[in-house]
């Protein structure tokens, strides 16, 4: 481990010395929750949760380029948290979210080392997503943290593309022979692009995905974009709680999930207020998420055991979900941003309420607050949620 830490900041100290490109972000939020009293995940407190968080985070990036052949970045992340809502997460450490090297050929494009890279056109909802360790949508999307992976990319004139992939998870690969390798094939034609793919691992049935797009400008000043993505898996890891309370995994079979939307942008230029709208609506479902009834069944086993809801995975507790945004600028003052929206699982009508206020005083500095808002019936998937609402003021600034 030792020999790792020094290599990275020998490597970090080269690109410093020596970069062509750097900047970065400085970054605070103040958090606070009001717990849900009646959550059997959380049964009058037994998790000793607090009601307020603290942290701040610097990020700095570095890329070089080394020669017209070769390029490097590196983007590191220093965060510090004296007070979270789970005691054990206060921390402060050194992160580093990505690094890696670019090698250009004539006719191929390698990257290796540990990069974000994102898969797919869901905005909330990733199905076909297998490179990424598992995001919390409600968190920024900028704070994803990348995976190490081997990247090779050979283009097929200007519309086609091939992708071979080596993807290193942390606990999942204790030998080569155990990363998981994907093939990727994309192709792009007018306003409209696709990719496929099939993901290999040792000793497991393989997956498949998919991914399409559509692009098309109404008018001048508004635009459309429907986009579908999914997965077929033919076995799952996926474990859930039976009606006699045992915890058992899922039989070999096919389990299909998809995500399907659009996203609509809108611009009205001779508005000095309200000028700007983007709405975002997306459907998902999945075969291998939690039934209705496997949901249930977990709730129930917490009357009696809460270990039973260790093994509740994030948005699964239900097959049919929708999520809608809806995103306003310059509301009654310039560069204010007012975004609204909900995620909502259609089996039980629960759902997560979801809005924000944003201001960005210069080209470098936003400040702001969001929300969240747990609503359902008791036994829900939400209505049981550990929080009934979380509320975080933030800033940030770049450079």
């Amino acid at each position: 481990m030792k020999r790792i830490v020094l290599c990275v900041i020998s490597i970090a100290w080269g690109m410093i010395a020596h970069a062509a490109e750097y900047g970065g972000e400085i970054g605070a939020e103040i958090a606070g929750q009001k717990l849900n009293n009646s959550s059997r995940f959380n049964p009058d407190n037994v998790g000793k949760l607090n009601t307020f968080g603290y942290r701040m985070t610097g990020d700095l990036w570095f890329r070089n380029s080394f020669n017209p052949d070769a390029n490097g970045f590196m983007k590191i992340r220093a965060l510090y948290m004296p007070a979270a809502f789970r005691k054990e997460d206060e921390t402060g450490k050194m992160i580093v979210r990505e690094i890696y090297i670019d090698l250009l050929g004539e006719r191929w494009n390698a990257r290796i080392g540990k990069q974000y890279l994102k898969w797919g056109s869901g905005v909330f909802f990733n199905p076909a997503d297998v490179i990424n360790a598992v995001r919390d949508p409600l968190r920024p999307a900028d704070e994803a943290e990348g995976n190490p992976i081997a990247h090779l990319s050979i283009p097929i004139g200007s519309v086609a593309a091939c992708d071979l992939l080596g993807v290193v998870r942390e606990g999942e690969a204790d030998h080569p022979s155990d990363v998981p390798g994907v093939f990727r094939m994309s192709a792009s034609a007018g306003n409209f692009g696709l990719f496929g793919y099939v993901m290999a691992r040792k000793n497991r049935k393989p997956a498949y995905g998919y991914n399409l797009d559509f692009v098309s400008a109404l008018t001048e000043d508004t635009d459309i974009s429907l986009y579908a993505e999914g997965i077929i898996r033919r076995e799952s890891d996926v474990k859930y709680v039976t009606r006699s309370g045992s915890v058992v995994g899922r039989k070999d079979g096919t389990y299909p999930g998809t995500t399907a939307g659009l996203r609509l942008n809108m611009k009205f230029p001779t508005l000095k207020r309200f000028d700007v709208w983007t709405l975002t609506i997306e459907y998902y479902h999945d075969n291998e998420n939690w039934s209705r009834d496997e949901y249930r069944n977990m709730y129930r086993a917490l009357e009696s055991d809460l270990s039973a809801g260790n093994i509740y995975p994030q948005f699964k507790g239900g097959r049919d979900y929708v999520y809608g945004n809806i995103s306003v600028s310059n509301v009654v003052f310039n560069l204010v941003t007012v975004e609204g929206g909900a995620v909502i699982n259609l089996g039980d009508r629960s759902g997560i309420a979801l809005g924000s206020v944003s201001y960005q005083y210069n080209d470098n500095t936003e400040t702001g607050v969001r929300g969240e808002f747990y609503f359902g019936r008791d036994g829900s998937e939400f209505g049981n949620a550990i929080a009934g609402r979380v509320i975080t003021g933030f800033v940030k600034t770049s450079f």
